[in-house]
């Protein structure tokens, strides 16, 4: 069954609003059709790419590895499939000082590389330097990623929506905002070095439930945040130099309390968890 993301009761100012946007008409789902005069379409192997603004890329079919160069505003890429991408390695560096003033573009995409309806076994992704919201998105995408490494990102680092994902490895260094956020779905993580979040090191939102075997954060305002009706088990996490290690509450109304539990616990913010009436934290 295909993710219907968008809300048509949401009002701001009067004005209707979604989930993703002010506005569903010229969102995609199919992956082939974007309010956008200036995209590619490439198509390699089983897989789609969408080169909206003409990003500059270069393949290379025998090491199945793609990369790309952002070096305009407008530059985005999106990658579906209707078939297993398998043992692709996507690298992007984008070159771009500015931010994005709007969280998204007319076609709803925050991310600079997007995952968008797709099924993957064994990939590796490396995005240097982010002028989007996200610098790498994944929505409604299912398997598994052997590597993620982010580092620069202007704002979110990783964000993942509605996806059931395992994560070997993720290693981010400098977000502007959240360094992980995950919302809707079900992940897996391994292993997390975390370093420099300006906000949270991992927030998990919105009924996510989440395994994460270890968790390293340092250098960063919050560590691990769970709210809005989500669960998340932590095998061990290891903080450093946080400002608070431990969130867990309900943030929007349509939800309901979250839990946490944390079999080895070592960490010492600056400032006192908050744990909300009716939310739960469990640490050893």
């Amino acid at each position: 069954m295909r993710l219907i993301f968008f809300e048509s009761n949401l009002f701001y100012n009067n004005l209707p609003m979604y989930v993703f946007g002010k506005s569903k008409d010229n969102f995609f789902y199919d992956g082939h059709s974007f309010d956008n005069l200036d995209f590619n379409s490439i198509t390699v192997g089983s897989f789609l790419i969408q080169l909206l603004g003409s990003p500059s890329y270069d393949i290379d079919f025998y090491n199945q590895e793609i990369k790309f160069v952002i070096n305009e505003l407008n530059q985005k890429i999106v990658i579906t499939s209707e078939e297993v991408i398998k043992g692709w390695s996507f690298i992007v560096e984008d070159t771009i000082s500015d931010f994005l003033q709007s969280r998204s573009d007319k076609n709803l995409l925050t991310g600079c590389l997007t995952f968008l309806n797709t099924k993957v076994q064994d990939l590796n992704v490396k995005v240097t330097g982010s002028h989007c919201e996200d610098g790498l998105n994944l929505i409604n995408v299912n398997g598994n990623f052997l590597n993620l490494e982010i580092n620069k990102a202007s704002s979110d680092a990783l964000d993942l929506d509605f996806s059931d994902v395992l994560v070997e490895n993720i290693i981010i260094k400098e977000a502007g905002n959240d360094c992980v956020d995950v919302s809707g779905g079900n992940y897996e993580f391994l292993n997390l070095n975390l370093n420099y979040c300006s906000d949270k090191s991992v927030s998990i939102g919105e009924h996510s439930e989440i395994n994460i075997y270890t968790l390293s954060s340092s250098n960063s305002k919050k560590g691990v945040v769970v709210k809005d009706s989500s669960l998340a088990n932590i095998t061990e996490f290891n903080g450093l130099n946080l400002e608070t290690c431990v969130e867990v509450y309900r943030k929007k109304q349509e939800f309901g309390p979250s839990s946490l539990i944390i079999s080895d616990y070592k960490c010492d913010g600056s400032s006192p968890n908050f744990v909300q009436k009716g939310s739960l934290f469990y640490d050893n």
